[in-house]
């Protein structure tokens, strides 16, 4: 199911590319978006891990229907006694859709890594590596309002590939991480140029 979901983000962004490639000039969405978000981050079994976190992000709008976006998500949760969560999340990629000059709604894809330290409870149940690849894909929708604010809402899934290695879940049993699917929701606001 993820192949194919992935297939139609592409899809869906080589059709809005291709007939609209031709229109420089921006008509309705802002070029320059920057804001801070709330975000949550589920991480199913065996890591079962899940928290709010905080974040940023830059968007760079080419046209009214893509745009560049960067992502630095921090899900702080935890204490050095019971360490947990504690993730770090980078996202760089692509948004595709339709907007105009009010808001608009967007596919997103956006690979990018997400860091386990080394004193979280994941990483202290055989977590070797701290760094795995993770591809967040899903649906984006933004209003903007005159005064150069704008709210966000995103959610999505957030693929991680940890590439078959072995961790200890919460019964105590060493089983083999391949590639999650993981939800993600965040709800932003920001200033527009």
């Amino acid at each position: 199911m993820t192949t194919q979901f992935i297939r139609s983000i592409i899809f869906l962004c080589l059709f809005w590319f291709f007939p609209f490639s031709h229109a420089q000039a921006q008509t309705g969405v802002p070029r320059i978006e920057t804001g801070v978000q709330f975000v949550g981050l589920s991480l199913p079994q065996p890591i079962g891990e899940g928290a709010p976190g905080i974040g940023a992000r830059f968007g760079y709008n080419l046209s009214n229907y893509f745009g560049l976006e960067a992502e630095l998500n921090h899900f702080p949760g935890g204490t050095k006694r019971t360490p947990n969560f504690g993730e770090t999340e980078g996202l760089f990629g692509l948004k595709a859709g339709y907007g105009f000059k009010r808001g608009g709604i967007f596919a997103k894809f956006r690979p990018g890594f997400i860091h386990f330290p080394k004193d979280s409870a994941a990483a202290g149940r055989g977590l070797i590596k701290r760094d795995y690849f993770a591809l967040d894909v899903g649906i984006v929708a933004e209003h903007y309002w005159r005064n150069h604010t704008y709210f966000r809402f995103d959610t999505g899934d957030t693929i991680i590939s940890y590439g078959g290695e072995r961790y200890i879940d919460t019964f105590g049993k060493i089983v083999p991480l391949h590639t999650t699917n993981n939800f993600q929701v965040s709800v932003g606001v920001g200033i527009y140029f």
